[in-house]
């Protein structure tokens, strides 16, 4: 700090000596001053305002801060990365605050290189390179580092390279290192995963999905997501999907969950060729399903299944059964848009379920059915429950026991049917006795009886909650829980991201049945 002072001195007045002191000096907090980007602070200022002088403040370089100057503070916005000096005049002295801009240290944000995420699949013995990208505060740091922290040995990998020569899970913490800074909140969990390979495809590393159908020694897909899985190693996959049907359908192939394509199949028998490339050199899960149900068929024959090797497929947590109808088979998720003329049962809340629930699942729906009524004359879904398919109707079909059933029916019957028909031969006697028949097969698991996605039919869920009722009072295993909303989709069937905000609060609901059970 600068110290000027001076006294004056006022004598005479009244034969008696005054003596006042004034002092010139501006007095700062400091006279430099670290900021982070984006930060705002204010400096005071303090001085005699009895002099009537005022500081009169300019900065050298505004592309660093900005400056809103009063009488006692300065307020000044750190806009980047830099040096700038405030001057202020003051009584005619100069004062200076050399003012640091830098970027939030405490912060920081990474991600691996080869990798899109934590979760990375490999191969026995197979060598991956976990090089990543740094950025702490804004920028790369030199002499920053994340550490991997083996959660079982608690010791750091030496180099970012890893290997493993026995099949498993192993979990690491990543932890960033700059300096003293505990970045504690910034930690992730990285998990490798390491599966066996073979050079052929065995029956470890696909199975059929879905409620799918054997005709003529073929395995024909007929229902909504059902199709084959198959885990597989290398950067391409090849296969050929055929149109067993005489309607066009949809074929639908999702890699890892995320990539996905789609084969449209026009005509009957018309076969088209599978290819997928520029996959990483690592461990894939694909599916290749029916998204498009009505009456579509497509088979795919295994020979035609092409990979570099093949590996392991993972447990799943849970057996899931659905039963629906035209929500199910996600009609209408791309909303009036007159590009897509398919539905896409992927994208709809029971396959977005099934997917948060890591299930193995099984899915029977279909556009306009009902539990006592539907647009395809006798075919509710009481008689189709038992039945392999709408397209194979009259082969009977083997129920296996499942951990979990979704039943999301109703909105065709409310659409259709007096709603006040609410005695045991109407609605609520249909619905018991379709509740009955699933129970009966799957008799340990939680049943969710959900409604209300289109918002038809409200008086409905008094037949619902009669059913789960009598069903709960009947049986002393597993249990059926009614989920009602009605405040999804605002005009016709729901769109993906209805179905989306749907699956999250279903998905809430049965995770807390599902861990309290």
């Amino acid at each position: 700090n600068i110290n000027t002072t001076s006294k004056i001195k006022e004598t005479s007045i009244n034969k008696t000596t005054v003596s006042l002191e004034k002092d010139t000096k501006l007095y700062l907090d400091s006279e430099t001053l670290n900021l982070v980007k984006g930060a705002t602070t204010t400096i005071n200022l303090t001085y005699d305002r009895t002099l009537g002088l005022f500081p009169q403040v300019t900065v050298d370089n505004t592309d660093v801060i900005s400056i809103k100057a009063a009488t006692t503070r300065i307020t000044v916005n750190a806009l980047t990365e830099g040096d700038a000096t405030i001057k202020i005049v003051f009584g005619g002295v100069d004062y200076f605050i050399n003012v640091k801009v830098g970027f939030d240290l405490s912060k920081c944000e990474y991600s691996l290189k080869n990798f899109d995420s934590f979760d990375i699949n490999c191969a026995v013995n197979q060598q991956i390179d976990l090089s990543y990208n740094l950025i702490i505060g804004e920028k790369e740091i030199e002499g920053a580092s994340l550490e991997f922290i083996n959660n079982d040995t608690n010791e750091a990998l030496s180099s970012p390279l890893f290997t493993s020569s026995e099949r498993g899970t192993y979990t690491f913490t990543i932890k960033p290192k700059y300096g003293d800074i505990d970045y504690k909140n910034y930690y992730k969990t990285l998990t490798i995963n390491v599966y066996n390979t073979y050079d052929s495809l065995t029956e470890k590393s696909y199975k059929y999905i879905g409620r799918y159908n054997q005709k003529l020694n073929k395995y024909r897909f007929d229902n909504v997501n059902s199709g084959i899985e198959i885990s597989f190693m290398g950067s391409t996959l090849d296969a050929v999907v055929k149109n067993e049907s005489q309607v066009k359908g949809r074929v639908k192939v999702i890699i890892d969950g995320s990539y996905t394509k789609y084969i449209n199949l026009e005509n009957y028998a018309e076969e088209k060729h599978i290819s997928v490339e520029g996959l990483s050199n690592s461990i894939h899960f694909a599916r290749i399903i029916n998204v498009f149900e009505e009456s579509f068929t497509f088979s795919l024959d295994l020979s035609t299944i092409k990979a570099d090797a093949y590996s392991e497929l993972k447990k799943r947590d849970y057996t899931m059964l659905v039963l629906g109808d035209s929500i199910t088979c996600g009609y209408g998720v791309y909303g009036d848009d007159p590009k897509y003329e398919y539905a896409d049962s992927s994208l709809a809340y029971s396959y977005l379920i099934a997917e948060r629930l890591n299930a193995d699942y099984e899915m029977l729906s279909s556009r306009g059915i009902g539990v006592m009524y539907g647009h395809r004359g006798e075919q509710n879904m009481i008689t189709l429950y038992n039945r392999a398919s709408i397209p194979d109707f009259g082969k009977a079909y083997e129920n296996t026991s499942h951990d979990i059933v979704i039943i999301n029916l109703g909105t065709n019957d409310g659409a259709k049917l007096d709603l006040y028909n609410q005695d045991e031969k109407g609605f609520k006697g249909y619905y018991y006795d379709l509740l009955k028949d699933v129970k009966e097969d799957n008799p340990d698991a939680l049943i969710f009886c959900i409604y209300g996605m289109m918002g038809i039919g409200p008086d409905l869920t008094n037949g619902i909650n009669y059913a789960v009722d009598r069903i709960n009072s009947e049986y002393q295993t597993g249990m059926c829980y009614s989920f009602f909303n009605f405040s999804i989709a605002q005009i016709g069937h729901p769109v993906i991201a209805e179905h989306i905000i749907y699956a999250e609060k279903l998905y809430n609901f049965m995770i807390e049945k599902l861990e309290n059970r």
